[in-house]
């Protein structure tokens, strides 16, 4: 019982790392991209294409972070040292980012600050979702620990999203709603980072160790791996779904539905929802599959949405109490399925890396996530430089006009809030549905 008890305290400070990860992402598509681009006056183009190169950028850091993780290791830890290299690396990037130098603030200044928050990023994401295959080398019990992983992640994007949200009682300041975020992060790094590098326990695998080159081949390797691909397609699309979404979501309740006093309160409820989503879609991943769970929640996500579309000329149409009201309908079911697909697909890759170190003796899993997360990186650098540089460029679209826009960029506004989703969604659903791989298939080969 006490080993029992002992082994659940590990997963939870495990599950724990990923708070300020979450905490510093999904707020800086729906709070720091706005208020740079419209408080502190950049504009939503060069936003969207700073975003876009840091973003991109990133990508390039992810496959070396892969190589160290795996190569650089101390004799008896293969993670802990890089999660403490961490913490002053994202300390300071949420200084510059949420507390910013005003008079300093210019399109420079936003890349610099982004790149090394990414950077931090790439340090522990990388090294956590490695780290998991040592705590977790089993089908079930890896989806039990990434699905406590994405709980800790939503409880941080609910306590981030929660913070704006009470203070937008009091003031409508977009300011202050980032300072408050940028408080519960630069508090929560150091914390749980220190508090999971003394907790968990870990261990090298010295033993495989390669050069550069070797760890070059493996990338190659997964170039030709169709399940593998299979499901970084499917991760693309996902991310690149939510996190337009995200960065377009306080734009169009403001400037679509004149509605922006309630934005912070429909983005928290999004979350809380999304609490009582995950446990269902993990419980249809246990008992059915994995897969095909992820496929159920991206056609699930593709039916409210084209629910949405239908009725947005009623919804218009309403007066602005029964407008709030469908608001909150339409967030409370639409962010049932948000969290659902992420560990899952999180699993799916632990599996993955799993079956590698069986079939061909190598312990590649820092290499395999960063392989997984270099290209979704692209999804999420694209997903709000594509849009932003459209609406202002092309639509002409102003970000400070809000609601005063006209007619005409306020639908193309909103066709690209709900077409491009809803595609995403449907392709990604039908891809996953496809994946061939099991639980008896993982048995069998690490039974060989």
């Amino acid at each position: 019982y006490i080993f029992g008890m002992k082994n659940k305290l590990q997963n939870l400070i495990y599950a724990s790392l990923v708070m300020p990860i979450s905490g510093a992402g999904m707020p800086i598509f729906v709070y720091l991209l706005p208020f740079y681009a419209n408080e502190l006056g950049l504009g939503l183009t060069a936003v969207g294409l700073i975003f876009f190169i840091g973003r991109f950028t990133d990508v390039l850091t992810d496959p070396v972070m892969g190589f160290l993780v795996d190569r650089y290791q101390l004799p008896n830890t293969k993670h802990k040292h890089w999660i403490a290299i961490s913490i002053p690396v994202m300390m300071l990037a949420t200084y510059l980012l949420f507390f910013p130098i005003k008079e300093s603030v210019n399109s420079a200044y936003l890349f610099i600050s982004l790149f090394i928050i990414y950077a931090g990023f790439t340090l522990v994401v990388v090294t956590h979702l490695s780290w998991s295959v040592v705590l977790a080398p089993d089908y079930d019990k890896r989806t039990n620990l990434l699905t406590l992983r994405e709980v800790m992640s939503l409880l941080a994007a609910l306590i981030v999203i929660a913070i704006p949200a009470v203070i937008e009682i009091y003031t409508p300041s977009m300011e202050a709603k980032v300072n408050g975020i940028g408080y519960f992060i630069f508090i929560s790094v150091p914390v749980l980072f220190l508090i999971s590098i003394f907790s968990i326990p870990d261990h090298s695998t010295k033993e495989i160790r390669g050069t550069f080159k070797d760890s070059v081949n493996v990338f190659k390797e997964f170039f030709k791996n169709k399940n593998l691909n299979r499901m970084v397609i499917v991760s693309l699309l996902i991310a690149f779904s939510q996190s337009l979404t995200g960065a377009l979501f306080i734009i169009v309740i403001t400037s679509i539905f004149d509605l922006q006093e309630y934005a912070s309160r429909a983005m928290l409820s999004y979350f809380i929802v999304s609490f009582i989503g995950l446990g269902i879609w993990r419980y249809i991943g246990i008992k059915i599959s994995k897969h095909m769970s992820i496929a159920y929640c991206c056609f699930y996500a593709s039916s409210i949405i084209l629910i949405s579309i239908i009725g947005f000329d009623f919804f218009t149409n309403l007066g602005t109490q029964q407008k709030i009201i469908f608001l909150f309908v339409w967030v409370v079911f639409y962010g049932f399925a948000f969290a659902g697909p992420i560990p899952l697909i999180n699993a799916i890759i632990g599996d993955l890396a799993e079956m590698h170190k069986y079939q061909k003796g190598q312990d590649v899993s820092g290499s395999i996530y960063s392989y997984v997360t270099t290209i979704t990186k692209i999804g999420f650098a694209a997903s709000a430089a594509i849009p932003y540089v459209l609406l202002e460029q092309v639509f002409g679209f102003q970000v400070d006009l809000g609601y005063e826009n006209t007619q005409a960029s306020k639908d193309y506004l909103w066709n690209m809030y709900v077409y491009v989703p809803l595609t995403c969604f449907l392709i990604a659903g039908y891809l996953v549905s496809k994946h061939p791989i099991k639980k008896s298939d993982l048995e069998a080969i690490k039974n060989v």
